[in-house]
């Protein structure tokens, strides 16, 4: 318990010193979270039988965030039609018996539904506060606090008063009971951003509202989905290099479909970055 605390904190510690900085020091720091959650994906893919390039792999999932810190949502593209072509030039280059449809697809499925989804990390750093004279990462540090107080109110909820399995066959130990509380306290932190901005803040608490829901249901949805992997591998952690706490993988599982989710809905409410 103590390891895992320490590697916990010592985590979260890293996270927002470099959030707050900014710039190219947090951009690093979310290519390195996608190159080593790709990584251990690389992993789960072998168990099931997709032998991915992860030399393509690997370099598709650092291109993803360097793209968006260089050039924006727009820079996107060339990187990802660069992976398609750089994996398809693995296969032409393989022996015929080694040449498969699905190991094709798999070294261009990890870096786009992980280090994708993962980049736009680096835009909600970019994206204004609605309150004058505000900007930087209070977007980013206000969607990492409801993510996190997601997990915790799911996790301390679903410890005291959990009895109705969710989901049982993916994740045996989530309840009904903790996955409402977890949506309960990101419902009612989004609802209190207005008044812990202070005045000038131009969202209402409807909207916070809806942004502390849509951040609950996107990060539950993303932990099922990282669940669905690693029963698909047969392994219970994605690896081991958080004591106590598994994998990269395994700590940014929330992250991969948050980060678009909670970009996009935030940019629509505010009018854009």
């Amino acid at each position: 318990m103590r390891t895992r605390a320490i590697s916990g904190l010592l985590y979260v510690a890293i996270l927002l010193l470099l959030a707050t900085r900014g710039g190219s020091a947090w951009t690093a720091l979310v290519s390195l979270l996608c190159l080593l959650a790709v990584h251990e994906a690389l992993a789960l893919a072998r168990a099931c039988g997709a032998d991915a390039h992860r030399p393509v792999a690997l370099a598709g999932a650092l291109a993803m965030p360097v793209a968006w810190q260089v050039g924006g949502p727009p820079a996107l593209v060339p990187a990802l039609v660069l992976v398609v072509l750089a994996a398809g030039i693995d296969q032409i280059r393989r022996r015929p018996e080694a040449r498969r449809l699905v190991d094709w697809l798999a070294t261009i499925a990890l870096p786009v539904a992980i280090a994708l989804p993962l980049a736009h990390l680096v835009g909600l750093r970019q994206l204004s506060w609605p309150h004058p004279q505000a900007a930087g990462p209070a977007w980013l540090l206000v969607v990492l606090g409801l993510v996190w107080a997601n997990d915790s109110a799911a996790y301390l909820a679903g410890r005291a008063f959990g009895r109705r399995p969710f989901f049982a066959s993916i994740s045996p130990k989530k309840t009904w009971e903790g996955a409402v509380a977890g949506m309960l306290a990101c419902g009612l932190l989004g609802a209190g951003l207005p008044r812990l901005a202070g005045a000038g803040f131009s969202l209402t608490a409807w909207q916070g509202l809806w942004i502390g829901l849509v951040v609950a249901l996107a990060g539950t949805t993303g932990d099922l989905m990282e669940s669905v992997m690693k029963r698909q591998a047969g392994v219970k952690d994605s690896g081991t290099l958080m004591p106590g706490h598994g994998g990269i993988l395994d700590r940014v599982d929330s992250l991969i479909w948050v980060a678009p989710v909670a970009f996009y809905l935030i940019a629509w409410l505010t009018g854009g970055a």
